[in-house]
């Protein structure tokens, strides 16, 4: 009867599978009740699921198909990975799976693998022969969940051949946002009331990452913030914990938003390698209680980490319902990706005791450098996965120094200047 946090979690199963669509907070949003607009309902029989985004042609052909069973899908499902209604109407849309793919897996979106051992079977083996038995995890069972193509495509090839837009970012009337402001209020209005939220927050770009209009949305509804400072495995020298206490005082005085907050509520960690979820442990023991579950919203600016700190949270509190998930190869779970708004949907997982986390679209921002970038080999290339290694260079008069194709320092005249850079690993400089 601890407080439920984290700890409880490990020990108890999960209150809802994976497989299963997401539930979506309790209110409903405005985009939600504009889609739901009596012309388009009127073509499908009453109570019919809405299966896609009714403001295209495709998400309509879905819901109509899916109501008349002639092909469409077999049941309301979504993509583990980026939380979009699965179809396989317009490979443009989000959310496409082929058919042939589809059909490989069951009807809760599931499908189980095993390594078979290499060599020839044998019914028998002559007398005196010495069997020897494998016991590794290897040839263990392991389960796959379905996703779309897309997500495919970047948890296995980092590639994204066809950009697709729209999802949550489309707003009423299939018109694309204008200002981050916008997506702000559409995913703090989709909020459950009493619930806590996880603002992720990257140290390699504060200033960018850090949102103010979406921790005052937060506060003005009364949400507990807690500030997870996300990436610290990437800075030089990140394994002192004194130099990371330097860091939370420097994260504190840059922000008058973080400086306005409990100094335990600003927590250091890194998704990557689960450092730092201890303290995130305690901290969430002061804000729950077992007697009354709340739901924990993961929210942040887009490539801040959301869906990686969302996935190797469940892994440390024992969640067994995401099927096989490779932390380091960024395959399986959520899909994790330097592609601004790769999340397209609230995603839910369900968690003991009533509790349930929830990952959320990024706030995107035109300001970024990676909002400038259409390729996924140089997102991949731009945006740091390892630790930094500063580089110092001497400019002379006259000379230039270059960071892959956005960057240029020209020295026009004066003395020698010395500049240290801090880059990927993946930038030419």
């Amino acid at each position: 009867n601890g407080p439920p946090g984290t700890s409880a979690a490990r020990h108890a199963s999960s209150s809802s599978s994976a497989g299963a669509p997401p539930e979506e907070p309790a209110e409903k949003s405005q985009e939600t009740a504009e889609d739901d607009s009596t012309d388009l309902v009127a073509q499908v029989p009453a109570g019919t699921p809405l299966l896609g985004d009714l403001t295209t042609e495709a998400g309509m052909e879905e819901l109509v198909r899916a109501a008349g069973g002639g092909g469409g899908l077999r049941e309301a499902r979504r993509c583990a990975g980026c939380g979009a209604w699965l179809h396989s109407n317009d490979p443009s849309e989000h959310g496409y799976v082929p058919e042939e793919a589809r059909d490989k897996f069951s009807a809760t979106g599931r499908k189980k693998t095993k390594t078979q051992p290499k060599g020839v079977p044998v019914e028998w083996v002559p007398d005196g022969m010495e069997v020897m038995r494998d016991t590794s995890v290897k040839y263990k069972d392991r389960s796959r969940q379905l996703v779309c193509e897309r997500c495919y495509r970047l948890q296995h090839y980092h590639r994204l051949d066809n950009p697709v837009h729209g999802g949550f970012y489309r707003m009423e009337g299939g018109r694309e946002w204008e200002h981050e402001a916008e997506i702000v209020e559409k995913v703090v209005r989709r909020m459950r009331k009493g619930s806590i939220v996880l603002m992720v927050v990257d140290i390699l770009d504060f200033e960018s990452s850090l949102v103010p209009e979406l921790f005052d949305a937060c506060r003005n509804r009364q949400f507990p913030v807690i500030f997870v400072v996300n990436k610290v495995d990437c800075l030089p020298q990140s394994s002192h914990d004194k130099g990371l206490d330097r860091v939370k005082v420097w994260v504190r005085r840059m922000s008058r938003q973080i400086r306005n907050v409990h100094a335990s509520d600003v927590i250091l960690v890194s998704a990557r390698n689960a450092y730092g979820f201890k303290q995130l442990e305690e901290r969430l023991r002061h804000h729950l209680e077992p007697e009354d579950p709340k739901w924990m919203y993961v929210v942040g600016r887009v490539n801040s980490g959301k869906s990686t700190f969302v996935n190797r949270f469940l892994w440390y509190v024992g969640y067994r319902h995401q099927g096989v998930v490779h932390h380091q190869r960024t395959v399986g779970g959520m899909t994790r990706s330097p592609v601004p708004g790769t999340t397209l949907h609230f995603v839910s997982f369900g968690l003991p005791k009533g509790f349930r986390l929830v990952d959320t679209p990024g706030i995107p921002s035109r300001h970024q450098v990676t909002n400038h970038l259409s390729e996924a080999i140089d997102l991949y290339s731009v945006v740091p996965g390892k630790k930094i290694n500063p580089i110092s260079y001497t400019l002379h008069t006259g000379r230039s120094f270059l960071a892959g194709a956005l960057v240029r320092i020209d020295q026009v005249k004066g003395n020698v200047s010395f500049l240290t850079s801090f880059f990927s690993l993946n930038v030419t400089l």
